[in-house]
């Protein structure tokens, strides 16, 4: 008699636990389906080289950037020999684990600021994209190129003003997980894209065709 008392006891057991599991289950994916339906959709928006992007508030960070009355012209990109690039400057190229890149991607752009008082542009955000690959900017060879850049990573125009600069970008193949040969090809001979803002808006400007 015990012995059944017993049984029936360890059945509601785990008939409790088992509807309780259920439950949380229940509450978990309900809880992921709203997160997933509140996620933010970033839209993208591709632009040619020869025009103005206006930024119109748009951001990399925060919206406290202030990025109204702003647009960035890309007006050329080229594509030169790493090591070359820091020689010419008398300096070493620096390498990581011994390995160091190919290419040096420069970037001319102009940036406008049209009566824009108290905004800025966070250059940091610049990133040359293809799919899932980013290539940001080479901060070393940048201070080297225009010293009074000075580590500053912001952009602050005074109103109604321009201003045409160049930024290097390089990837640096830190393990085996980078196919350099496949990073050298994407850069050689595909479609590269220069990002100028994030959100909610992403604006890239296709480099080449």
């Amino acid at each position: 008699m015990t012995f059944r008392i017993l049984n029936n006891r360890r059945k509601i057991a785990i008939v409790s636990i088992s509807i309780l599991s259920v439950l949380l289950v229940c509450i978990w994916a309900i809880k992921i389906r709203d997160t997933n339906s509140k996620a933010y959709n970033v839209r993208e928006e591709i632009y040619d080289s020869n025009d103005y992007v206006a930024l119109n508030g748009n951001y990399f960070f925060e919206a406290i950037e202030k990025t109204d009355g702003y647009s960035i012209k890309l007006n050329s990109v080229e594509i030169e020999d790493y090591d070359t690039f820091y020689n010419s400057y008398n300096r070493e190229a620096p390498s990581y684990n011994g390995v160091s890149p190919k290419h040096i991607v420069m970037i001319n752009v102009t940036v406008k600021n049209d009566s824009n008082t108290d905004g800025c542009l966070p250059f940091k955000g610049f990133g040359i994209y293809n799919g899932a690959l980013y290539i940001p900017i080479d901060f070393e060879a940048l201070n080297m190129i225009d010293p009074k850049i000075n580590g500053s990573s912001v952009l602050q125009l005074k109103e109604n003003s321009e201003v045409t600069l160049s930024f290097p970008f390089s990837a640096m193949p830190l393990d085996e997980a980078v196919n350099s040969n496949k990073l050298n090809d994407v850069l050689e001979n595909e479609d590269l894209y220069l990002c100028v803002c994030e959100f909610p808006v992403r604006k890239l400007i296709l480099i080449r065709k």
